[in-house]
């Protein structure tokens, strides 16, 4: 089982270096880290995507720099968590009215002023208008500071997880490959591998599956319309998928080709997976940061003839470099190079040009190199890989090469 008090005794550490008093954990990855109360797919016991009551933003956890952390409830949800672990001081409120008072009961029993408040992205207004009203003067800020130096080092109870989770991912992609056939849609294939990945004993898919015809794709290997086009013989795929085991997660691609890959697949495949094996083995060695790998990787792949210009969603991109225009026509390296996973599909640090985080031990991380050339090409290859004190460790083992369906 996992140590919970050593994760809530690490955030506090971080808290009082951090200046932050006190934090509001909402259901949500932080949560589950800290207390082992996480959302469970499918499962009727406890909805909090959907909940409709006027009170429902109460629910979650309060964390403060000393003592245990609190746990406040709706009285409608008390006995639906009873399953999870939880701090043992848990507050129950009936309405409204009450979740209003106990926010107040909360944040002024402590001994100690609370200027400072860190919350989550799924933090409500309602929750804000509460706190706001009990400590008029407290300052809020996003709460992942705290707790994401934690969480991007596993634990061997995370690690056992997310081994499990990968070779899952590994049987599902085994299965899926020997049922590919042409006449197939795309969403054929995504229907098989979210079917697949529950009845091998997973909780769902980490992110939506991306299956794409990458010889009549867009821009990005998985396209931004629905997924209907027929896979006919000649056309090659690019796979996006990743399970949920226990509360972790997988991100893993792989390029398929049907019938024999032309040479112009073959060159772009090629690239992809030295960049990938450079990444693993950068991953290995001590003392590289997290842009020095995606540094090198780019340079491998403007090497190979093939643009690193770098468009990553979410993240800023790096300075422009005058070669990567000339290689533009021959296909290019469209996203951030990887990042890390756990409880969320992506987690800090990312391997990007801006992360200066050091690669250590116990961190897992997920090369993802693509190259995409519209209308012609979109290939990639993506594990999760654990750094160790002795090296990089696969955590899937299916084959990397261009894989061929005849």
């Amino acid at each position: 089982m996992p140590d919970y008090g050593r994760r809530v005794e690490g955030t506090q550490a971080l808290m009082n270096e951090l200046g932050v008093d006190a934090l509001f954990l909402s259901p949500s990855p932080d949560l589950a880290y800290l207390t082992g109360f996480r959302k469970v797919p499918f499962s009727s016991a406890m909805m909090y995507d959907e909940m409709w009551l006027p009170e429902s933003w109460l629910f979650g956890a309060w964390v403060f720099r000393e003592g245990d952390p609190i746990i406040t409830i709706p009285a409608r949800f008390h006995k639906a968590v009873g399953e999870f672990l939880l701090p043992e001081d848990v507050r129950v409120a009936q309405d409204e009215r009450e979740a209003v008072m106990l926010v107040e009961e909360v944040l002024t029993e402590r001994e100690g002023r609370i200027n400072e408040i860190g919350i989550p992205k799924e933090a409500q207004a309602q929750w804000m208008e509460a706190v706001r009203d009990a400590l008029p003067d407290v300052h809020l800020s996003i709460s992942w500071e705290c707790t994401k130096r934690l969480r991007q080092i596993k634990d061997e109870e995370e690690l056992a997880l997310m081994r499990r989770a990968g070779e899952i991912t590994d049987q599902v992609f085994a299965e899926v490959l020997s049922k590919l056939k042409p006449g197939m849609t795309e969403m054929d294939v995504i229907a098989e591998i979210d079917y697949q990945f529950l009845l091998h004993g997973g909780e769902g898919t980490a992110f939506t599956t991306g299956v794409s015809i990458g010889n009549k794709g867009s821009l990005r290997p998985e396209g931004l319309s629905l997924p209907k086009q027929v896979i006919e013989h000649g056309d090659h795929l690019s796979f996006d998928l990743g399970i949920v085991y226990e509360g972790y997660c997988t991100d893993f691609g792989r390029t398929v080709s049907f019938g024999e890959p032309g040479q112009e697949l073959i060159n772009a495949f090629d690239t992809v997976y030295e960049m990938q094996m450079a990444a693993f083995t950068m991953l290995g060695e001590s003392g590289h940061t997290a842009d020095e790998i995606d540094a090198a990787v780019r340079e491998i792949c403007r090497s190979r003839g093939y643009s690193a210009r770098c468009d990553a969603i979410g993240l800023a991109s790096p300075p422009p470099d005058p070669r990567d225009e000339d290689l533009e026509e021959n296909g290019r390296f469209y996203h951030g190079l990887g990042h890390s996973i756990g409880l969320e599909v992506h987690e800090y640090p990312f391997m990007q040009h801006e992360t200066k985080e050091p690669i250590v031990p116990n961190m897992v991380l997920t090369p993802e190199p693509s190259l995409i050339k519209p209308q012609a090409f979109a290939c990639r290859i993506e594990d999760n890989i654990l750094v160790t004190d002795g090296g990089a460790e696969w955590l899937e083992q299916h084959p990397r090469h261009l894989l061929v369906i005849d």
